[in-house]
């Protein structure tokens, strides 16, 4: 009767210390920076990106995840603007990094980045797209992007505007440039 009591709870200890090792990094926010221009209407959904930890990741007094450290993502939507019909969407979830040599599975919340819509004309109830590729465009040379800077220039999709870096969800267009920093949270580990 012993046994089985000493048994039993040995059981239930193992299986539980090796839940919490399983998802030890669950809940933990990390920023990255993405290596990659990512946008509405320049991505697709189910394209990989890949991107590296901006700030060190520490649990309790060790630092599990170094700054510097390669994480992998997937686009999980991309709806592009179809020509300023309708505002751009991107949707980012980040699938892994490494660490240390190891390769690490992981589920973190999607970020989802929507583009501004465009009023409505009172009199059609169509919008009004007047100057909306005039102002990605604009926006693009600004650089303000989410805390980042890059002098990355690409061009505006349906201009023959070449830009810089961009605000991502000030225009209709979601844009994304190389070395943004984005914030996610780990949901699990695997």
């Amino acid at each position: 009767m012993a046994f089985r009591r000493y048994f039993s709870l040995s059981l239930l200890i193992l299986i539980a210390g090796s839940a919490f090792t399983k998802d030890q990094y669950k809940n933990l926010r990390i920023e990255i920076r993405v290596d990659q221009n990512l946008g509405s209407d320049i991505s697709r959904s189910g394209e990989a990106f890949s991107g590296s930890l901006n700030k060190q990741v520490a649990l309790a007094p060790n630092v599990v995840i170094p700054k510097g450290s390669v994480v992998q993502g997937i686009v999980t939507a991309a709806e592009p603007t179809m020509r300023y019909y309708q505002p751009g969407v991107l949707e980012l979830e980040l699938t892994s990094f490494s660490s240390g040599g190891k390769l690490y599975r992981v589920s973190t919340s999607i970020l989802r980045l929507m583009g501004k819509e465009r009023r409505r004309d009172p009199i059609t109830g169509k919008q009004d797209d007047r100057g909306a590729r005039q102002e990605d465009a604009t926006r693009a040379v600004t650089g303000v992007v989410l805390g980042g800077n890059t002098s990355t220039a690409r061009t505006i999709p349906g201009t023959d505007i070449s830009a810089g870096t961009s605000d991502p969800v000030g225009g209709m267009q979601v844009i994304v440039p190389k070395n943004t920093k984005l914030t996610f949270t780990i949901t699990s580990s695997h």
